[in-house]
């Protein structure tokens, strides 16, 4: 645990004013690239994507990672190599969106911050390839914001060449916009955003499964049990559900000031998708599956929650505390099995 909690004392001092932000800000980026890439057993798949290197057993259908596997295996390249090449690409890829959103520097090194704190980093160590996808679609978040279409739709073919979920993601170059039309207001964006948490209560595990069930009928009813158990079982701890409702007190602080801090037309379609995922995480976040699914577009938040606190410093301390919260009981539940930590240099 020494490992993870050396790197969240790295990302928080790279959040100090003056010149040494920037040293601890290279410290942390150097530290969080060699604990992904010379990790050993550390994700779920882990065991599953070393077999792959080294064995070829691939169990799944993108041929993106496959490329990059069997040019690295072409090489002669050993497999602890081929996991701190992937770190570095997911990392360039998370960072270089952040960067591209952020204003200043501050922003920026605040934003990083959260992509650590608020798990995201930790989770990457599990879904490689999904990570890789995220990262190619924040990058191509920029083509909404520009509304280059072509590009959009080009750079979206290579997304899902390294995890076709991203597919589910794709409307966003619409629906942003759906946020700054109709959910305009103060009152309307709190109202919707109050009857999402108030859903999350509800078991939409039992109403899937039941309209699985119908659609497939009784022959396929061993595999909707096991397809249920596996990711679409309802699961939230009371750790969880009392970081949610502290998380919902702070989403509608945030989006009762929104005009306060959303001025960039690039921040305005950022906030569009981050209040989608707001408003789909709250009632999905007890599956598993969903949970997972809804990274694509969840992972703005890292960029919001820094472009407010940059407006609203008293807020700095608040999001702050909610975020190393949050890692931990993460941590402690074994999210993405992260512990124990062990290193393999090659």
């Amino acid at each position: 645990m020494f490992a993870y909690i050396f790197m969240l004392i790295l990302s928080l001092l790279t959040l100090l004013k003056g010149r040494y932000a920037q040293v601890f800000y290279w410290l942390a980026s150097t530290y969080v690239l060699l604990l992904a890439g010379f990790r050993y057993g550390v994700g779920t798949d882990y065991y599953s994507y070393e077999r792959m290197y080294t064995e070829g057993r691939v169990w799944f259908s993108e041929p993106g990672l496959v490329y990059i596997m069997d040019f690295m295996k072409f090489l002669g390249i050993p497999v602890q190599i081929f996991f701190l090449v992937i770190a570095f690409l997911i990392q360039y890829l998370i960072y270089k969106a952040i960067k591209r959103y952020s204003d200043t520097r501050e922003v920026y090194y605040m934003a990083v911050f959260f992509y650590i704190s608020l798990y995201y980093f930790n989770t990457s160590l599990n879904t490689i390839r999904q990570f890789i996808a995220m990262g190619l679609f924040l990058i191509n978040v920029n083509n909404i914001i520009n509304k280059r279409f072509i590009k959009y739709n080009l750079m979206f073919i290579v997304t899902i060449i390294f995890h076709k979920s991203a597919i589910f993601f794709y409307p966003m170059y619409f629906l942003h916009n759906l946020v700054t039309r109709y959910i305009n207001t103060n009152t309307k964006r709190v109202t919707l955003l109050v009857i999402s948490f108030s859903l999350m209560f509800v078991r939409f595990d039992e109403l899937i499964i039941k309209v699985i069930s119908k659609v497939f009928g009784n022959q396929y009813a061993y595999y909707t049990e096991w397809a249920s158990s596996q990711y679409l079982e309802y699961s939230l701890s009371w750790k969880m559900a009392v970081l949610l409702i502290v998380k919902l007190l702070l989403s509608i602080w945030l989006v009762s000031n929104k005009e306060k801090f959303i001025h960039l037309k690039k921040h305005e379609v950022i906030f569009g998708i981050y209040y989608i995922s707001l408003i789909l995480t709250f009632p999905l976040y007890p599956m598993l599956i969903f949970r997972r699914l809804l990274f694509y577009i969840s992972i703005t938040e890292i960029i919001i929650f820094a472009l407010f606190i940059q407006k609203n410093p008293k807020a700095k301390i608040v999001f702050i505390l909610f975020a190393l919260s949050y890692y931990f009981a993460n941590l402690l539940l074994g999210y993405s099995t992260p512990l124990p930590y062990e290193i393999r240099l090659w």
